[in-house]
């Protein structure tokens, strides 16, 4: 018996060493950022994904204009629904209270919300000063039990190439 108890401790060693090599390791992909255009937050049991204003079609907003804003809600709570009751930004004069949105939106447990395509609408409205693409601004959600989150949101970018109409600028010129 004592012959075996000697061959088993060094191969349960082994294979302790062998199995515990990456424990406590720092792995690779814990700091990569999503490749998604939008941002997002967090607020109570509420996650935000994708959040980023529509592309406008002139290819910029000029003031005055109003902007969709697209995102994902999720509600992590099993058994309570959650209802996102305002967005607003200081970048816009007008109310997402009006006409222009479809709120509040009821967020049931456990479950997805897509503010996009065929989804709920939620516009901000009346903006104060140029915005471009990729130009982000103040958007602050608010859910009447998670309460309220402001996060910065970008101008999304277009889904596909844009033929640019001006011609570009020639640095050789002509000698």
């Amino acid at each position: 018996m004592p012959r075996l108890v000697s061959r088993l401790v060094p191969a349960v060693a082994v294979i302790a060493v062998v199995t515990g090599c990456a424990a406590g390791q720092i792995t690779q992909t814990s700091s990569q950022v999503s490749t998604v255009d939008g941002t997002g937050a967090n607020v109570g049991d509420i996650a935000l994904r994708d959040i980023t204003l529509e592309f406008p079609s002139s290819g910029f907003y000029e003031a005055g204009d109003d902007a969709r804003v697209l995102f994902v809600a999720v509600n992590e709570n099993a058994l309570e629904a959650d209802r996102l009751l305002s967005v607003t930004s200081e970048a816009f004069a007008g109310s997402t209270d009006g006409s222009a949105s479809d709120l509040p939106v009821e967020l049931p447990p456990k479950t997805d919300v897509g503010f996009r395509e065929d989804g709920p609408v939620v516009e901000l409205t009346d903006l104060n000063d140029l915005l471009r693409p990729s130009v982000s601004v103040p958007v602050t959600f608010t859910f009447e039990e998670a309460g309220e989150v402001t996060t910065m949101v970008p101008v999304a970018v277009p889904l596909e190439f844009i033929e640019n109409e001006v011609e570009p600028f020639d640095f050789h010129g002509e000698e």
